[in-house]
């Protein structure tokens, strides 16, 4: 409480006596004016409730003045015990309830000069009522005992009141007993004793904050002196008291600080010197480490090819010619492999191509009775893929290799994906069905073996290749019923702009085993791959699709076909025809078929390549009205080798237009059911003829009409007659055509 007096905190003291002072003055003043709003209240009462009993009294109207009385004593804001109005004889003449047993002795009293009434807290007022209203009512205080009661100077005197006049006449007395209102002082002072309270708290409570900042200083100063943290000479909240001892500690931590600057650059360069030395050796006995580590890879590599060709020059005499072959380039590759120099060789190649000459190259094998069946990726002309293509493929010819030799069934089932989570994966599944891959060759694939046999050869190249491309392989089988080979490669890839060749390709086997796996690789090259499972059905089929590329996967005999040959030779006037056959079975069929056939298996590689189309199959369809110039447009133009429609209405040119793909379309301008543009505009709005070319063939055109021709979508304008001269404009036309 010292600090409560002291100099820092005299406005506080002030403050708080000037509130004090404050509620003090007001409590007096309260009361003040409560006593004066109180005496001004009774003064009304008592004038209003005389004036009101003057015509009752006269009237002797008791029971009306009693009604009049309840009234003024319920909506008096004076505390009102009983109101009585007394006659001249001074009986009651009217009273509030409960008011005789109060104010009969009151009554008695009136005349006496000390009023005999005595009651605690209550107040007796008698006012004497005249019969002349201009008289002044008088008003006699008679107060109770003197401990409970307000003092005299307080209530209005009787010798204040003026007599009245002498033709006045008195009707009676009214008597009003009062409780004493005590004087709320605690409710309305209230707030002022509450922000006295608030100023002393305030005061309290920065003492309190003053003391505890104090007392973090000492502890702050104390913890910076034992951690020997800087101190700040300029700090403003520090205590005056610590100012010379927080100088001097300055000084001593510069200097201090000054020479352990110097140590630490001469501990740093030290040190400096000392982790280079560090770093050399660590390089140098990682150098010799790396180079230890070749030697004996180099050494147990070399050991191994001795082993291999050791083992190959002693069996020798035992193996066939191609048999020794195939060895010699085997170990020729693992020893190209173990080189220290080697290197991969990627390329960005499409996957499509890089299979068909991986097949002719590496997988091909007409001796073995087995047919591979591929499911190429739908999306593999969308990437340009980069790896290393002759090693990937030595690797796929091993695997074949072993497939043949454990398969039962005559197909092997060979497809590829891109996958790009979680990486970017080249994914290769083999599947056949037959005996599972051995155990030996399993264990060498996995993590090779200490002792070489002579048939590891291949699996260890196997292992070695997927090494050298960082793949994996997983073997999943079931002895005679099928084994499923797997093959994941990281690789990269960049996307191209080719778009698909065909907009509808129509693809006939009769093996429903084996058109899934075409629909899935043809989608490569279609937007739309449609399949037809018998060749009975090809005739209806056709005349419902917009066929862009007809694919026919010929059966072994030509005896077992179920149309004749000469439709097959038909279907080349009319559509761009890819016929495939067994390998064995490709000479006969080639003898039959005017169109060349292609051996199994169906690689889309072999589609991809744009081919010439022949003047013949290019389709041409003329709209006219005129039968004659009809028949003359058809002959000249038939004569140059080209197919011809002919429609005569535009309706039937709709109809011809969407049931047919046409290269080239001559319009006439005036049809009888609606105009040439019309057709045109209509014609544009089918998705295969978005690209046609359109010449609007017409008698005469000023330049208004060309212009309105282009806008409904015509290339061209050709006038009639036909001559060699536009003859030669419609074959140009259908030759860029071809060439694009």
């Amino acid at each position: 409480m010292k600090q409560l007096f002291s100099r820092t905190f005299w406005p506080l003291q002030l403050l708080i006596a000037a509130l004090a002072a404050a509620i003090l003055g007001s409590g007096w003043l309260l009361q003040q004016w409560q006593h004066q709003q109180t005496t001004l209240q009774i003064q009304l009462l008592n004038n209003s409730a005389s004036l009101l009993s003057i015509q009752p009294l006269q009237h002797k109207q008791a029971a009306a003045l009693e009604v009049t009385l309840h009234a003024l004593q319920q909506h008096s804001a004076l505390p009102i015990r009983a109101m009585a109005v007394f006659d001249q004889s001074q009986r009651m003449f009217a009273s509030t309830s409960k008011a005789d047993r109060w104010l009969e002795q009151a009554a008695q009293s009136l005349d006496s000069e000390q009023a005999a009434f005595n009651d605690a807290g209550v107040q007796l007022i008698s006012t004497p009522i005249w019969a002349d209203r201009a008289l002044t009512t008088q008003s006699a205080v008679h107060p109770a005992p003197a401990e409970h009661n307000e003092p005299d100077s307080l209530l209005p005197e009787r010798n204040l009141v003026p007599a009245p006049a002498v033709s006045s006449r008195q009707l009676g007395y009214l008597l009003v007993l009062l409780d004493d209102a005590p004087t709320p002082l605690l409710t309305v002072l209230s707030p002022l004793y509450l922000l006295l309270g608030l100023a002393v708290w305030l005061v309290w409570l920065s003492i309190r904050q003053l003391t505890a900042r104090q007392l973090v200083q000492h502890e702050q100063f104390a913890r910076q002196l034992n951690t020997d943290q800087a101190l700040s000479a300029e700090s403003s909240d520090t205590d005056p008291v610590f100012k010379p001892l927080q100088a001097a500690w300055q000084e001593k931590m510069q200097q201090f600080r000054q020479q352990t600057e110097v140590l630490s650059l001469q501990f740093q360069t030290k040190l400096n010197q000392l982790e280079s030395q560090l770093l050399l050796s660590q390089q140098t006995t990682s150098q010799l480490a790396a180079k230890q580590q070749q030697a004996l890879s180099q050494l147990q590599s070399s050991s191994q090819q001795l082993d291999y060709w050791q083992q190959l020059a002693a069996n020798a005499e035992r193996l066939t010619p191609g048999l020794l072959l195939r060895q010699l380039q085997l170990l020729a590759l693992y020893t190209r492999l173990h080189e220290p120099d080697f290197m991969l060789q990627p390329d960005a190649l499409l996957l499509p191509d890089w299979m068909l000459l991986c097949y002719t190259d590496y997988l091909q094998d007409c001796d073995s009775g087995h047919q591979f069946l591929f499911e190429e990726d739908s999306q593999a002309y969308a990437f340009k893929v980069n790896f290393d293509p002759v090693l990937l493929a030595h690797l796929l010819e091993l695997l074949a290799t072993m497939c043949r030799k454990l398969a039962t069934e005559p197909e092997i089932i060979f497809s590829y994906r891109l996958v790009e989570l979680p990486q970017k994966l080249l994914k290769i599944n083999i599947k056949f069905i037959g005996r599972s891959f051995p155990a030996r060759w399993r264990q060498v694939l996995a993590s090779g073996v200490d002792t070489m046999q002579p048939d590891d050869l291949d699996a260890e190249v196997c292992r070695s290749i997927l090494q050298q491309l960082q793949g994996q392989l997983q073997i999943a089988s079931i002895d005679d019923v099928g084994t499923q080979l797997e093959i994941l490669l990281p690789v990269s890839w960049q996307k191209t702009n080719t778009t698909k060749r065909f907009q509808s390709i129509l693809l006939v086997d009769e093996k429903e085993c084996r058109l899934p796996l075409a629909k899935q690789s043809l989608a490569a090259l279609g937007e739309q791959v449609h399949c037809c499972f018998a060749y009975a059905q090809l005739k209806e089929t056709l005349p419902r699709r917009l066929v862009d590329l007809l694919v026919l996967v010929l059966p072994d005999q030509p005896a077992q076909l179920a149309i004749p040959v000469a439709e097959l030779n038909a279907l080349q006037q009319r559509f761009q025809v890819q016929t495939f056959a067994n390998p064995a079975a490709v000479a006969r069929w080639q003898a039959l078929l005017s169109c060349p056939v292609s051996a199994m298996p169906l690689l889309i590689g072999q589609l991809s390549a744009p081919q010439p189309q022949a003047l013949a199959l290019q389709q041409l369809l003329v709209v006219d009205d005129n039968l004659t110039n009809l028949s003359y447009v058809r002959a000249v133009l038939a004569l140059e080798g080209l197919r011809i429609d002919i429609a005569m209405t535009g309706d039937e040119a709709i109809k011809m237009a969407s049931n047919n793909r046409y290269q080239l379309i001559l319009m006439d301008i005036q049809l009888p059911d609606l105009p040439g543009t019309e057709v045109t505009k209509q014609i544009r709005q089918l998705r295969h003829h978005q690209q046609t070319v359109i010449l609007a063939f017409t008698a005469h055109a000023l330049p208004d009409e060309i212009a309105s021709f282009r806008l409904a979508g015509m290339d061209d304008v050709l006038i009639k007659p036909l001559d060699t001269q536009k003859i030669a404009h419609i074959l140009g036309r259908i030759k860029a055509l071809d060439q694009s």
